[in-house]
């Protein structure tokens, strides 16, 4: 019975090591994620800038 006893918290060890790799694989994958979104976000908004900018000259050429 110990053999059994310590194959099985021999396992439980190891299931316990792979899955914090996991947990921290995933934290890193999040932060990429997350990175990736922040940067689409900013290229939405430098050209929705850029095409506010382009309405303004086109309106204020319509004045003249």
């Amino acid at each position: 019975m110990p053999d059994t006893n310590n194959q099985a918290q021999s396992l439980l060890n190891e299931f316990k090591e792979i899955n914090l790799k996991a947990k921290n694989y995933l934290s890193e994958l999040d932060k990429k994620i997350i990175q990736f979104d922040l940067k689409y976000a900013q290229q939405l908004v430098k050209h929705d800038i850029n095409m506010l900018k382009a309405a303004k000259n086109i309106l204020k050429s319509k004045r003249k």
